[in-house]
């Protein structure tokens, strides 16, 4: 079993947000009112993580579409050859810069996974705030009759 799920998004250079995911979705079942009044801000607010890094992964993938455009275009550009487009993907791929961008990319990719089934988590957790609640208003209605 885990002990840790560990979460560090640098969105920016001042907003770096580290959580520890297992901490975070573990429920108090004796306060229970207190996490079912909290679940909603909760969930909103790692949503919304989720959506900025959904943005960051789009903001890079259009960055290196048009760096791959650029790129194919000086390589055909002046050239009277024609270019097979094994060659002019061959290319691209050696550049530097898409290297590096393509592996930024991945890493922002990598938190997307996370954060997509973190959000899933949070949802599972809704509904496990809902049975134990009607858990225990089963058990108070039991205790009184």
């Amino acid at each position: 079993m885990l002990d840790s799920i560990p979460i560090v998004v640098r969105l920016d250079a001042k907003r770096v947000h580290t959580a520890d995911l297992l901490r975070e979705l573990r429920v108090d079942k004796f306060h229970l009112e207190r996490e079912i009044l909290e679940q909603a801000g909760k969930y909103a607010w790692w949503a919304t993580l989720y959506s900025e890094v959904e943005a960051k992964c789009e903001l890079l993938r259009e960055k290196l579409e048009g760096l791959e455009a650029r790129l194919a275009h000086n390589f055909v550009e002046g050239s009277e050859a024609k270019h097979r487009v094994t060659d002019v993907k061959y290319y691209v791929r050696q550049n530097g810069k898409y290297a590096t961008l393509r592996r930024r990319l991945r890493h922002w990719e990598n938190a997307l996974r996370t954060l997509k089934y973190a959000e899933k988590a949070w949802m599972q957790r809704a509904g496990l705030l809902q049975t134990y609640s009607a858990n225990q208003r089963q058990d108070k209605k039991g205790e009184t009759e």
